[in-house]
């Protein structure tokens, strides 16, 4: 079996093993959903016929206002052109003045990517970028490794600032559902334990057999690739208009938080929530997109549930509007521009020539 083979296989029990994660968690939340559902129709007398999660989530999507859906959409691809905006001031002080539609179609990719397999989306946009602005792939991977970092940042942030205005309703949350939780007891679990012996197994065997390891020809490849990731990260110390890039970093969360606040008006039954609530929601669901799943599909509803619980939002309707946002966004959006990437990004590079190969203004 070739190398090629093992890595399709490898990728595929993958996708099936995130698939199967995002999927479970999904049924989960839909069947804890739906038992009740079907108990509150109990208590107002609707018969059990017409008591169909279903059925009220098909219903509850055709009836989303698609104006406020369409401005969710606005908002998101907005942070995609900061984004990619973005990507080229970290790409200037590398030397490679890379094109914007490269840029944002390679982004689309990534998205469209991540569906397939969670976390293959910034591998699929590094070498895409490599292939039509023949860069270096580790100096590509490197500023998206930049960009994901700063990313946290961004996050670290907005948590910060959810738990200054939020403090009470997380607080409430958190003592509500932890107060069971029995760390001694999980302590004793075989899942603990079998996770702090497997590290130290693992940092043992490094130590071991340290010597040999970095006189290995895949030591030194990783040591290489890793020092090309390195140069990508240092450029954020060369960027140029600094403020700027503070701004456009600051925007791609502040439009982030847009879809989640608009996508509010758009359901009835979050209409009436403000802001505040829409930045706790937009933090919990962070979570559940980081979390490796489709798209983050199982794990964002989950979280979303849980958030819009903590203001009384019923969980057949809080699931409705994380479907409402999920598919829309997630899937729809993501698969129309996906698709779009995989046709513009070849058309648009036909005659292309990157401008770090052809001789500058300056050295002219």
């Amino acid at each position: 079996m070739t190398s090629g083979s093992k890595k399709l296989i490898t990728d595929i029990l993958k996708f099936i093993l995130f698939l199967a994660i995002g999927t479970g968690i999904l049924i989960w939340v839909y069947l804890s959903q739906n038992k009740a559902y079907q108990a509150q129709c109990i208590i107002d007398g609707i018969p059990a016929d017409q008591c169909n999660l279903l059925d009220k989530l098909i219903t509850d999507f055709r009836n989303a206002n698609i104006w406020w859906i369409m401005i969710v959409i606005l908002c998101f691809q907005l942070s995609n052109v900061i984004r990619a905006i973005r990507w080229q001031m970290i790409c200037r002080p590398m030397g490679y003045r890379i094109k914007f539609s490269n840029a944002f179609w390679t982004i689309m990719l990534s998205y469209f990517a991540n569906l397939g397999l969670s976390r293959a989306g910034e591998v699929i946009r590094g070498g895409s970028l490599s292939k039509y602005e023949k860069i270096k792939l580790d100096n590509v991977l490197g500023t998206i490794a930049l960009d994901r970092i700063l990313d946290l940042i961004s996050m670290a942030l907005v948590i910060l600032i959810a738990m200054y205005f939020q403090y009470d309703d997380i607080h409430n949350y958190l003592s509500a559902n932890m107060r069971d939780f029995n760390f001694v007891a999980f302590s004793k679990g075989w899942i603990f334990q079998g996770f702090v012996t497997g590290t130290v197994l693992f940092f043992l065997l490094l130590l071991l057999f340290r010597n040999r390891i970095r006189q290995s020809l895949v030591y030194l490849k990783v040591k290489n690739f890793a020092r090309g990731i390195f140069e990508g990260v240092k450029s954020i110390r060369k960027i140029e208009r600094p403020f700027l890039f503070i701004v456009y970093s600051l925007l791609i969360w502040l439009f982030y938080y847009g879809m989640t606040y608009f996508a509010f008006f758009a359901f009835p039954p979050t209409a009436g929530l403000g802001a505040q609530a829409a930045l706790l929601v937009f933090v919990f669901g962070s979570f559940g997109i980081l979390i490796p799943s489709p798209g983050g599909m199982g794990t964002y509803h989950a979280l979303v549930v849980a958030a819009l619980a903590i203001y009384h939002i019923r969980g057949d309707d809080a699931f409705s509007y994380a479907n409402i946002i999920f598919f829309n966004i997630q899937i729809l959006s993501t698969i129309v521009f996906g698709i779009l990437s995989l046709i513009f990004l070849p058309l648009i590079n036909r005659h292309y020539i990157p401008a770090h190969l052809t001789t500058t203004e300056d050295e002219q």
